[in-house]
């Protein structure tokens, strides 16, 4: 056997276990066989996607330079480059490599993709939902590119609305008036809302599948969520951040109540600009079926939003089974340490943070992104305006309301066909939420 086939048949082995995901493996097999292939850029170029695997970024970038060494025009190297300096936050470098990326592969989806992502963590809107433009019109089908760029216009406009189907829908969308004042919400300004954008959308994105059941409108603080649950579900411990974070909760009992609240959140004038959500409960462990949540931060805050908004939302909602309550942090914390859900004690007494705690929260930030990890990122508060985004929740708002046997879903679209996504995410506890939505329905 040649040089060249012995090579080959050893990169077809290192592949095998790189899709097994044996990175680990796999790195220690590349240092050895680059002893003797010293001059094969894709064996630096496969440990460096492995290091990425196991958020070894420097060691990384090491490996993607020492390709690039050997192969200047490598472009997946250099995307894969940018990729790790995007997880170090460092989306300059990112965009420098992805932009000779595709000077060396114009039609390179993949390098348009990432750097979209690069120039949407440094708030350039405008350069991101050009790029994710060009990913749409290279490859369509490319992996959550509709998604992408739907999530992107809750909170920018592009100056060009017109760049494809989607920007051109959701800028129509846009301009669906919905102020409402201070004044009773009645069911058909919700209704006329709705069916407006119903019609604006209407057969124009029926093979969109968009899984998403929360309107949130944010403000330009990154919660960390998806760090602080990392913490919890490796070493059931709640992380120090999440014990300041308490919950303003509202409870509905009906479809139409959960479209009200939807404009009273969008409305709602709060310091800071709080981050609030409208959602329909899927999960497993929750009560009730409609919902809306605002943040806060404090038990203070908490108190005196809940004490501000409690007669304006039962003035301008007029729902019987409307129900508003504090909560602190996220269920799943409450249901593993029960004390840390108890506020029916003075606040002094409120469960307090296990010091003895941070050493685990320090095994997970060691390792996890930096961009995410430190909020180097770039944001902006959500737009106060519908969006196609809202639209497409909205759609699967109703589908669960006829599910769940809310028989106002009708008032909106009684029609609605239910979606693979609906049905998948009430499997297992359609008949907890049927009986949710009647306990509540019976209450009010």
């Amino acid at each position: 056997m040649d040089k060249k086939d012995l090579i080959q048949k050893e990169i077809n082995v290192l592949i095998s276990l790189y899709k097994s995901r044996k990175y680990k493996v796999t790195i220690e097999k590349i240092k050895i066989l680059s002893k003797e292939f010293k001059n094969v850029a894709f064996l630096f170029n496969l440990m460096g996607m492995a290091q990425i695997n196991l958020n070894e970024y420097e060691n990384s970038i090491f490996s993607f330079k020492k390709a690039l060494e050997i192969d200047a025009y490598f472009a997946e190297a250099y995307n894969n480059l940018a990729t790790s300096y995007i997880n170090l936050g460092e989306f300059q470098k990112a965009i420098d490599k992805l932009k000779l990326a595709i000077d060396i592969k114009p039609e390179y989806s993949n390098a348009y993709n990432n750097l979209a992502s690069a120039y949407s963590d440094l708030g350039d809107y405008e350069n991101a939902l050009i790029s994710f433009n060009k990913v749409l019109k290279i490859n369509p089908k490319y992996p959550k590119i509709e998604e992408n760029i739907i999530k992107m216009l809750t909170f920018y406009t592009p100056k060009n609305y017109k760049l494809n189907e989607i920007t051109q829908l959701d800028y129509l969308i846009k301009k669906i008036k919905l102020n409402h004042g201070k004044k009773e919400i009645l069911d058909e300004d919700v209704i006329k809302i709705y069916k407006e954008a119903d019609r604006l959308v209407s057969n124009k994105l029926d093979n969109l599948k968009y899984d998403f059941s929360q309107i949130w409108r944010r403000n330009d603080t990154d919660l960390n969520c998806t760090r602080h649950f990392t913490i919890f579900r490796n070493f059931n411990v709640i992380p120090e951040y999440c014990f300041s974070c308490f919950k303003v909760q509202i409870e509905m009992s009906s479809i139409t109540a959960l479209f009200k609240l939807f404009l009273v959140f969008n409305d709602l004038n709060l310091n800071n600009n709080k981050s609030r959500k409208c959602l329909i409960e899927l999960r497993n462990i929750g009560k009730g079926t409609y919902k809306g949540i605002i943040y806060c931060t404090g038990y203070e805050e908490a108190k005196s939003i809940f004490k501000l908004i409690s007669d304006t939302l039962k003035s301008q909602i007029k729902d019987k089974g409307l129900n508003l309550e504090l909560r602190r942090g996220c269920t799943e914390f409450g249901l593993a340490y029960p004390d840390y859900k108890d506020l029916n004690k003075p606040p002094e007494d409120f469960m307090k943070y296990n010091e003895n705690w941070k050493d685990k929260e320090n095994v997970i930030d060691k390792n996890y992104p930096k961009k995410n990890r430190i909020n180097q990122r770039n944001l902006n508060d959500t737009l106060s305006q519908i969006s196609l985004n809202d639209f497409l929740v909205m759609k699967n708002w109703i589908m669960y309301a006829k599910k769940i046997g809310d028989e106002n879903y009708k008032k909106f679209d009684e029609n609605i066909v239910i979606s693979e996504y609906i049905e998948k995410e009430l499997a297992s506890n359609l008949i907890s939420r049927i009986s949710e939505f009647n306990k509540n329905k019976t209450s009010s």
